[in-house]
This record gives structure tokens, sequence and C-alpha cells, in this order.
């Protein structure tokens, strides 16, 4: 048997917080804002876990490291009118 990379081991959600230094809530957060990625496991609602490459991700994508998706341009954004 060979050992889990960070590629494939599963966090639960408070080691997830211990790591990043936060409450298990604001990682329940960031998993509803999907802000960061989760996966459900178990019958019914189960419970979440998160890949450790996807919380490697977010604090990437956190120090600009990887690309992030546009955001949507704002209301009245456009070229100035005139």
């Amino acid at each position: 048997m060979t050992s889990a990379t960070y590629t494939d081991r599963l966090l639960r959600p408070r080691e997830v917080a211990a790591r990043l230094q936060v409450g298990v809530r604001t990682v329940y957060a960031l998993v509803a804002s999907q802000r960061l990625r989760a996966v459900r496991v178990g019958i019914g609602a189960g419970t979440i876990r998160i890949h450790e490459a996807d919380l490697h991700a977010y604090l990437s994508a956190l120090r600009g490291l990887a690309p992030q998706p546009p955001s949507a341009p704002l209301p009245g954004d456009g070229p100035p009118l005139g």
C-alpha cells in the first residue's frame, strides 16, 4: 500500500481550519461560497471533505500564483460616454 500524496488525501473541515488558523465556520463559509472546493461523502446530506490539493489550490490563488477567473463587469462599467 502506498502513502497518500497531498493530491489525493481528504481533510476534515477542522483539519483545514487548523492549517488556515481560522474557525471551522470559516471553512464551511469558504465551501458554501465555492472559493474552496469540497466533496460530500456519506448518505443523505453526508459530511464534507476537502482534497488536500484543493486546499493548496485555494492558497495558491490567495497568493496570486494561480490564474483567477475573470470577475463579471459591474453595472455601469464600460467605455466613458461622450
